[in-house]
């Protein structure tokens, strides 16, 4: 969204990256994962497409409704959701509890893509006319 009476510059900014796929180490001493092979079948059960963040929000998921019986609102399972009470008291803390866990974070076995993009965007705006 742009102020009336500024003028206004968006810059966009694409960085990609691209790692070999194993038996090379992409992040330090793990395989990526090549989802671009032919041969590629995404093990998430509830996300699509695979990525880090995809495969370890499952996992945090999975494991929080092992320890409260139910699910946040935004998760996507078919299992029963946490009444605000339950997700207030079990659900968010653990959820959030385990993010910072880095023993759990290795549990996981997330491993990242062998293809990563990422997106950067800078704004910069003016008053326009300038009174200078």
């Amino acid at each position: 969204m742009a102020s009336p009476g500024f003028s206004t510059y968006v810059a966009l900014q694409k960085k990609e990256y691209s790692f070999l796929p194993g038996p090379y180490m992409a992040f330090d001493d793990v395989e990526c994962v090549d989802t671009n092979s032919a041969k590629f079948v995404n093990p998430l059960k509830y996300y699509s497409p695979f990525t880090y963040e995809h495969c370890f929000m499952e996992c945090v998921r999975i494991k929080a409704f092992d320890e409260c019986g139910c699910v946040g609102p935004s998760d996507p399972q078919d299992l029963p959701r946490c009444s605000l009470v339950k997700q207030d008291s079990c659900y968010t803390t653990f959820v959030r509890e385990m993010s910072k866990n880095g023993t759990f974070v290795k549990e996981c076995g997330c491993v990242g893509e062998c293809t990563l993009i990422r997106y950067t965007a800078q704004v910069s705006s003016s008053s326009f006319p300038a009174n200078i």
